[in-house]
């Protein structure tokens, strides 16, 4: 359940725009109302800057690198959602 909690504050992701994402609810929630231009300078051919935030405060790998071979929003959000309703349980 700790990787379902808001992480410390010092490692809230935050986007080009300035929003602050706490957790793996709020990354959720954030991608349902995100611009698109938003998104892709955090997701592009260069880079996935949510799959390495995942991967690095959270620790979790293998969602890391299924966030990763993701490219779009509603990939990334039905990856979390899943990851979200198995912790769940």
């Amino acid at each position: 359940k700790k990787t379902l909690s808001n992480t410390k504050p010092e490692f809230y992701f935050r986007l080009i725009n300035g929003q602050k994402i706490k957790n793996l609810f709020s990354l959720v929630s954030a991608l349902d109302k995100m611009p698109d231009d938003v998104f892709y300078h955090h997701v592009n051919e260069q880079r996935n800057d949510f799959g390495n935030w995942v991967r690095d405060i959270f620790k979790q790998k293998k969602l890391a690198n299924e966030i990763v071979k993701a490219r779009s929003r509603l990939e990334v959000q039905v990856i979390l959602l899943k990851f979200i309703v198995k912790k769940l349980r």
